[in-house]
């Protein structure tokens, strides 16, 4: 292997390059999901969407966004992913929202 001077610049990929090559190597950049396979991140939405259900149908109790986020950190499940599984959930009609000014309470429907 040949040595790189040091004032050869180094060879920086253009950004779509740099994306192709993220997605064949198949690694999360952050945590962000887009460069997963959409069948892994649907499962993970899925899962995280059962997960915000089975907690409000255990505590059966009105709960807001961050009680939730704190009571499923265990499973890994990040605010951005229990917020949208409690939007889906509502929209499906099996979870109800209320909103007091700023705050937001979900229960079961």
């Amino acid at each position: 292997p040949t040595r790189r001077d040091a004032t050869e610049e180094p060879k920086e990929l253009p950004t779509r390059e740099r994306e192709e090559e993220k997605r064949k190597g198949g690694r999360v950049v952050g945590r962000n999901l887009a460069f997963l396979d959409e069948s892994v991140r649907d499962a993970m939405t899925s899962a995280s969407i059962k997960a915000v259900y089975e907690l409000l149908r255990e505590r059966n109790a009105p709960l807001n966004v961050q009680l939730l986020v704190d009571n499923l950190q265990t499973k890994k499940i990040k605010k951005s992913q229990v917020e949208k599984s409690l939007d889906s959930l509502v929209g499906d009609g099996k979870v109800t929202r209320k909103e007091f000014g700023k705050s937001k309470i979900y229960f079961l429907s």
